[in-house]
């Protein structure tokens, strides 16, 4: 990097030299003054670039998100890669790139981040590191998964990633306008209406916790996180077309001049990358097709009809056949219902949890969550988790099951006040 200057100086003085000699030709002087001068300003171009990726500072690597050892970030010794995948940013500077590893599930996971040296990481701005400047490198955390055990590449199709410029996605620095909204105006005021209506229906247990959480969700929206700057904000958007995919078309009707071609290769598996100035809320018409041999395309977005054939493209795997499994017969515990939204039974298995179910009509039925894991031989009170808003349409009585890994355990019926 240091003899670039060097080399311009001396490729712009042979051109100086060769134009002051005598020469045979004019025009012969002009080809060679040119392709000097041509040469120099490409070294000087490189440089930049140079300097753009590889001169930035290192600062301290980003520290693991409080969910790293949850079972999706559990990752497969020796199946993490950088991919060679590269997208350039809006504002220049490191291009982004795709990090690829097995998790232990089975599934490919996918993570996004700059590129320095090979490394994937964040660099310091948008209220990231304080705004050093320097690049952090990131660890291995799951952005998106797909796939399943056997396939040889990520099965995802065309995820997008709202961010900012500074790559940091899983720590909040800055926000948006639309999230400052969401964290403090629309939540607090959808746990309020559930808070009344509990109060309403004399559910006093029920509103305690509801005015717990309210009060946490009062301080998240009191403190003061900083507007992301506009021009920092980033549309990540990826994918996978597995082996076969040919390229990837990116248009927007609303914006002619947004058509971006991205060639894919069988190496990668059909990966793609690109990133666009804003948010996914700046795209709402954004397409995207898809191209694979035979002429078929498919694709995703506003106003696009993918061909007959894109359920499962070519390249793409047929999924396993579902093995059939026996459940074994319903067990019938009786079940109290309490008043609220409250049961009690004797749990027939020791340390098990259970699954409750609740049907609000003919054609819905709720998930009303897992117990904790309950003692058995002695009955058990169990709070079910239905939202309030949900559960004002409902049909009255409201009646519903528990059931242990798909096998029936019991039924009851719940007669809640309006």
């Amino acid at each position: 990097m240091s003899r670039l200057p060097q080399l311009q100086r001396a490729l712009v003085a042979a051109a100086e030299r060769v134009e002051a000699a005598p020469a045979r030709t004019t025009l012969r002087r002009r080809r060679v003054r040119t392709l000097a001068i041509a040469l120099a300003v490409a070294l000087g171009l490189a440089g930049v670039a140079y300097a753009a990726t590889q001169l930035i500072e290192t600062g301290e690597p980003v520290p693991p998100p409080p969910h790293s050892g949850s079972l999706l970030d559990r990752i497969v010794p020796g199946t993490t890669r950088v991919l060679p995948v590269r997208a350039a940013d809006p504002d220049g500077g490191p291009p982004w790139g795709l990090r690829v590893f097995r998790a232990k599930s089975g599934a490919f996971c996918v993570q996004t981040g700059r590129v320095v040296n090979g490394k994937l990481g964040v660099l310091g701005q948008d209220g990231a590191f304080h705004n050093d400047g320097r690049f952090h490198e990131l660890p291995v955390v799951a952005e998106g998964c797909g796939g399943r055990p056997g396939v040889n590449f990520p099965a995802i199709d065309g995820a997008a990633n709202a961010q900012t410029a500074s790559a940091y996605s899983y720590r909040v620095a800055c926000e948006t306008r639309h999230d400052r909204y969401l964290r403090r105006v629309v939540t607090p005021r959808s746990i309020r209406a559930a808070l009344r209506l509990q109060l309403r229906r004399g559910e006093r247990a029920a509103a305690r916790v509801e005015r717990r959480v309210l009060a946490r969700f009062e301080r998240e929206a009191a403190r003061h996180i900083p507007l992301c700057p506009t021009r920092d904000l980033r549309d990540v958007i990826y994918g996978f077309l597995g082996p076969e995919g040919q390229r990837v078309e990116l248009t927007d009707p609303t914006r002619p001049a947004l058509r971006v071609v991205l060639p894919v290769s069988a190496a990668t598996a059909g990966a793609y990358l690109h990133v666009l100035r804003g948010s996914p809320r700046d795209y709402p018409r954004l397409q995207r097709r898809y191209f694979y041999p035979g002429g078929l395309v498919c694709g995703r977005g506003f106003g696009v009809h993918p061909d007959r054939g894109c359920a499962r493209p070519p390249g793409f795997p047929p999924p396993p056949a579902k093995r059939r499994v026996r459940i074994p017969p319903a067990l019938h515990v009786p079940i109290q219902a309490l008043r609220g939204y409250a049961i009690r039974y004797v749990s027939p298995f020791a340390n098990r949890r259970y699954q409750v179910f609740v049907q609000c009509n003919r054609h819905l039925t709720v998930d009303a969550g897992q117990t904790r894991p309950l003692p058995a031989g002695r009955p058990s009170t169990v709070r079910l988790h239905i939202d309030p808003t949900l559960a004002a349409h409902c049909q009255r009585p409201l009646s519903g099951e528990v059931r242990d890994r798909g096998r029936l355990v019991g039924r009851f019926v719940l007669h809640p006040r309006q």
